[in-house]
């Protein structure tokens, strides 16, 4: 109770300077006090016996609330919880340190309280290694232990990032050929393992158990959707000398494939191939035949040579993913909902209440309107309209005691500028944009949709050229 106090206290105080509320009559500060503090306070202080002097003084009753919140300090039971602290596996380290600083306040340690307190990091650290590190130092001081133990925690996000977003190379496994009768002990080509159940180079994947998810136990091709099913994923390539073959547009797999029967049909050199399997994460496989090279062109006229590995009868042919963008027939898109309600209109601001401070006895005034050009008349009256119909004025038919003639002036728009974002990643990014996105929202504010720009490796931003490499002085 005696550390909300503090703090709350410590709040009001900030408030009291914002508002320059000491300037202002002793009663309007003690309203303000009593008001803001809550019914559970002002009940507390209708217990005190005050004199009508003390009633209109902040100060004796900040006196007395301090007093009734503050009891007597045990130091020695203090100084038992704050030597009982220890950082548990998953507590944040800036949570730790919060607690390690408040409590060492309350322990009352006067000069040798940095000291301790490094000395309750190194004891309280969860992590052993981390622990061992601030060992080492000779002549440790807090400011050096705390920024060790930041550096640790962060280096062991970026490390868990990195590790969730890009999935490292691995060998892949060397099989008997099927049909040939024979091992081979060749190197075998490397590839990424990928996120998608189907097509996928065989490799060793027993250690990545974690990754690999079953998604289906029949054979590879047949777990995807057939060209009569979703015919609009499906496109023809012709194969010399003129033979059309339909293939399976799969973004998911990392290479193309054909049928061992489609490619008996062509008459083109067929060569061994160094990957001897396909595999997915159900640990299915298909043993690949062979591999060539051919010439394609698609119904659009565009030719290109295209790899494709051969696999046995009875599956479909699939092209994957860097053929699909090569042919042109898939095509990234970076687009925004220009039509949600975030972007255009006027919404009230959420969440937020803005103190207008009022003079006490303020000097009331009738002023006569001033002359609006003609030309503007009708704009000036839509405005106003359009202001009243978003409740943002209010029509007044009945005498008030002051009135202030409007001030006209020519304005293309009124905007808050400005928000900036950046990230190192386009997954990093998105997120940041859809909190960003979501926060606009929940506080009422709205985007001008022709001043966003999204995507972009140089923005110009208050006089300067921001770049994915420096930020420059904006020469215009």
């Amino acid at each position: 109770m005696a550390y909300s106090w503090k703090l709350w206290s410590q709040q009001f105080e900030w408030h009291s300077v914002a508002t320059n509320l000491m300037k202002k009559s002793k009663e309007l500060q003690v309203a303000t006090f009593m008001t803001v503090i809550g019914p559970n306070a002002a009940g507390i202080y209708n217990t005190f016996s005050l004199t009508e002097t003390e009633e209109n003084s902040i100060t004796v009753i900040k006196a007395k609330l301090y007093a009734h919140f503050t009891p007597k300090t045990n130091i020695t039971y203090e100084r038992y919880m704050f030597n009982k602290i220890v950082q548990t596996e998953d507590q944040p380290f800036d949570n730790f340190l919060t607690s390690v600083i408040n409590q060492g306040k309350k322990s009352e340690f006067q000069e040798q309280t940095y000291s301790l307190l490094c000395d309750k990091i190194v004891v309280g650290i969860a992590s052993d290694s981390v622990c061992e590190r601030l060992l080492v130092e000779e002549k440790l001081t807090f400011d050096q232990a705390e920024n060790i133990c930041r550096a640790v925690e962060l280096t062991k996000h970026q490390l868990l990032t990195m590790k969730t977003e890009t999935l490292p190379m691995v060998k892949a496994i060397s099989i008997e050929r099927y049909g040939i009768g024979r091992s081979s002990k060749q190197t075998t080509e490397r590839g990424q393992l990928s996120s998608s159940p189907y097509y996928t180079y065989g490799r060793e994947i027993a250690a990545r158990k974690r990754i690999a998810r079953p998604h289906c136990r029949r054979s590879i091709i047949s777990c995807l959707c057939s060209a009569e099913t979703e015919f609009h994923w499906v496109e023809t390539l012709t194969l010399p000398p003129n033979f059309k073959v339909n293939f399976k547009l799969h973004t998911g797999a990392q290479c193309n494939v054909i049928t061992t029967s489609i490619a008996n049909k062509w008459k083109l050199k067929i060569i061994p191939s160094k990957t001897r399997c396909l595999m997915h994460f159900s640990k299915d496989s298909v043993p690949t035949l062979r591999v060539v090279h051919s010439p394609v062109v698609t119904t659009s006229k565009r030719a290109a040579v295209v790899n494709f590995l051969i696999i046995d009868n009875g599956h479909q042919c699939v092209l994957g993913m860097k053929t699909c963008e090569s042919l042109e027939f898939i095509k990234r898109l970076e687009t925004v909902d220009t039509n949600d309600k975030l972007f255009g209109g006027i919404d009230c601001l959420k969440g937020f209440v803005y103190d207008i401070g009022l003079e006490d006895q303020p000097n009331l005034k009738v002023h006569p309107p001033r002359r609006v050009p003609y030309p503007i008349r009708n704009k000036i009256k839509e405005e106003i309209d359009s202001m009243v119909k978003s409740n943002i004025i209010a029509p007044i038919t009945e005498p008030t005691p002051a009135i202030s003639p409007m001030v006209v002036v020519r304005q293309n728009e009124c905007s808050i500028d400005d928000i900036l974002i950046h990230a190192y990643t386009k997954a990093e990014f998105e997120d940041i944009a859809k909190n960003v996105i979501l926060k606009l929202k929940q506080a009422g504010l709205k985007l001008n949709v022709s001043k966003c720009i999204f995507n972009k490796e140089q923005v110009k931003f208050q006089g300067h050229i921001i770049t994915s490499k420096e930020i420059s002085p904006d020469p215009g």
